[in-house]
């Protein structure tokens, strides 16, 4: 008999990466010491205990080359490719129906994961998943240590910010309440409203936060300087 699936987790890479592009070549697919850069984060995804199900919402066109990719894996776990939209935002709101489409009425966890954070750690998603409640959703964050500013563009004006109130937002973020994460993203697609992240969407509804400290090595991949420090990393 079937696993009953508890936890999901997508894994976004339908990113066009702008900031970040070889040739013709998207970022989430260039070749890492031999390893597309997506994969380092599905591979972490399918080692984990709590992940019973992954999602990857990818572009239509890349829809085979993930296949070929995930075929690799020695020891798979049940993964399902969707297509996209043309924004994050978008992608994220695929990903939620589908897990809807696909546990019709189940009492589920879901995390999701930008696939250009290729080094998240088995403890941040654990952590995740163990604090998450139908009450409250979470959010991985590090604190910023260094002096930061506000600037403004036009006039120059500076304004510091107070930086022990201050944190860089991260991914995994994980929900229990899937319906209210939908209702949040039907309502933002509805007026209009764009955010760059799930919980930031969730908080303007009024959905209760918990949080999970993150760690300086679950960046995202955006500038060649970060490949760079990621390729460091990964020959340590």
């Amino acid at each position: 008999m079937k696993n009953k699936v508890r936890n999901v987790a997508i894994l976004l890479i339908g990113g066009q990466g702008t900031r970040l592009k070889f040739d013709d070549e998207l970022k989430q697919f260039h070749l890492v010491n031999g390893k597309p850069l997506f994969m380092y984060s599905y591979e972490t995804l399918v080692a984990n205990n709590y992940v019973d199900e992954i999602i990857i919402v990818t572009a239509k066109e890349t829809i085979d080359l993930v296949h070929e990719c995930i075929a690799q894996v020695s020891k798979p776990k049940t993964t399902i490719i969707v297509e996209g939209g043309a924004t994050r935002q978008e992608s994220s709101l695929i990903g939620l129906l589908k897990v809807k489409d696909l546990h019709l009425d189940e009492d589920l966890k879901v995390l999701i994961h930008d696939g250009d954070r290729p080094l998240v750690s088995e403890e941040i998603i654990n952590q995740n998943f163990e604090k998450v409640s139908k009450s409250h959703f979470v959010c991985t964050i590090l604190k910023i240590n260094d002096s930061i500013a506000n600037i403004d563009n036009d006039t120059k004006k500076t304004h510091y910010l107070t930086r022990d109130d201050a944190y860089l937002i991260q991914t995994p973020q994980t929900f229990a309440n899937l319906n209210q994460l939908v209702s949040a993203h039907l309502y933002a697609k509805k007026h209009n409203k764009v955010y760059t992240d799930d919980c930031r969407l969730l908080l303007d509804r009024g959905g209760k936060v918990e949080y999970v400290e993150g760690s300086p090595r679950n960046f995202k991949v955006t500038t060649k300087e970060d490949l760079n420090l990621l390729e460091e990393l990964l020959s340590k």
